[in-house]
């Protein structure tokens, strides 16, 4: 997967440009397991890096998020980010589009955050939360997340990859894949390129390898 970063801080009541960061996710490898990279454009050099990353499981912007929090020290998204300042996080599927398919928009105020968020897994306007602490602007970012996506903790727990889902075998003992066990991502796009029912709730095993091919998977012989 490759997804176009940027993100633009803002201080002081002018509002001026502390930072001006343009970057891409950059996935290494073809397989739905591997490496993902935050690379910083002006440089071509990785800020960040998530190994093991189960591909095609979430949205870009929650992988951002991974990679946010993965940034090596001395990055200006370890800065203290407070009071009278402000972001603008967007994300491309492609560097030519005029519009984003994310954006993210959060400033400091005296009561804390206050965010807006255009995605399309959520709408959000005017949604506010609370600091008591410091924070530097990669917590900013993935509180912001947290509090518009509804996430538990600061980031989700990652998914199953799709080679991981769990085969069942019904009383017929046909060999059959519930969606249910499928992440919600995967479970959509499997939905969309097939035509399958809403009321579709399992498929096939071999119908669920043929996805997984057209997915990228590499599969062994004896996998079904």
């Amino acid at each position: 997967m490759t997804a176009f970063v940027r993100i633009r801080v803002l201080e002081g009541e002018a509002q001026r440009t502390r930072h001006d960061f343009a970057g891409e996710i950059r996935s290494m490898g073809t397989r739905l397991v591997g490496r993902e990279l935050l690379v910083d454009s002006g440089t071509g050099k990785a800020i960040a890096e998530v190994s093991g990353y189960p591909r095609r499981v979430e949205p870009p912007l929650v992988l951002l998020a991974r990679l946010v929090l993965a940034v090596a020290d001395g990055s200006f998204l370890g800065e203290r980010f407070s009071q009278g300042m402000a972001f603008a996080l967007e994300l491309r599927p492609h560097q030519s589009l005029v519009l984003a398919s994310d954006v993210l928009q959060v400033s400091f105020g005296s009561y804390g955050l206050n965010i807006n968020l255009l995605s399309g897994t959520c709408i959000a306007a005017g949604h506010r939360v609370q600091v008591n602490r410091r924070i530097n602007l990669a917590e900013a970012i993935c509180l912001a997340l947290r509090a518009t996506l509804g996430w538990r903790r600061n980031i989700p727990p990652l998914p199953c990859a799709l080679t991981q889902v769990r085969i069942r075998k019904t009383a017929d003992r046909e060999a059959q894949v519930f969606l249910a066990d499928v992440p919600p991502v995967a479970r959509h796009q499997l939905r969309k390129s097939y035509g399958l029912s809403p009321l579709t709730d399992r498929v096939d095993a071999v119908f669920w390898a043929d996805f997984l091919l057209s997915q990228g998977a590499e599969l062994r012989a004896g996998r079904l």
